[in-house]
């Protein structure tokens, strides 16, 4: 979708092919060099864990992307499951890469809560029938995080741990 919306409209699909492909082989030798967790993610993370929580990650980036940033940047942190986009799986909001994370871990939805940084993650999280909590520090502002209309909203990686601890 990214190498669709960045080229010229009616370009051929072939020429895109090649483009994303380029991009993949590019961002597999370039992405380490600046992706960084947001400050206090890490401490969250393992605050939750701590209290019993079980972790799962769901990206819309490809399946071997996800899961080599989730393994480099949060080594110390077990995840009972992390889904990148992989085919079959639709691209969220459709809830099926969330509606499968919550099988396999074995849980019921009621049980789970969905953190997001964009309306997208709301409405998966309502898709599939999870709590969701927006974060106001990445992809969307407030504005659009409350017309969301998520379950609750956390301005600090502290403000999760609280919401969820209660």
């Amino acid at each position: 979708m990214l190498i669709t919306r960045a080229a010229l409209p009616h370009t051929e699909t072939a020429l895109l092919d090649v483009i994303e492909q380029s991009f993949k082989e590019d961002y597999d030798r370039t992405w380490a060099e600046g992706t960084i967790p947001y400050p206090g993610i890490d401490e969250m993370l393992k605050e939750l864990q701590a209290a019993g929580h079980r972790l799962a990650v769901l990206s819309n980036k490809p399946h071997p992307f996800t899961a080599a940033i989730v393994a480099q940047l949060f080594a110390g942190i077990s995840f009972d499951h992390v889904q990148g986009q992989e085919p079959g799986i639709p691209h969220k909001p459709d809830p099926l890469g969330a509606v499968l994370t919550i099988q396999k871990m074995g849980i019921h939805a009621k049980d789970c809560a969905f953190i997001g940084d964009s309306t997208i993650d709301l409405e998966t999280a309502h898709r599939a029938g999870v709590q969701s909590v927006a974060v106001t520090w990445g992809y969307h502002d407030l504005k659009h995080l409350v017309a969301g209309k998520p379950g609750a909203i956390a301005a600090t990686p502290a403000e999760v741990t609280a919401s969820l601890l209660g």
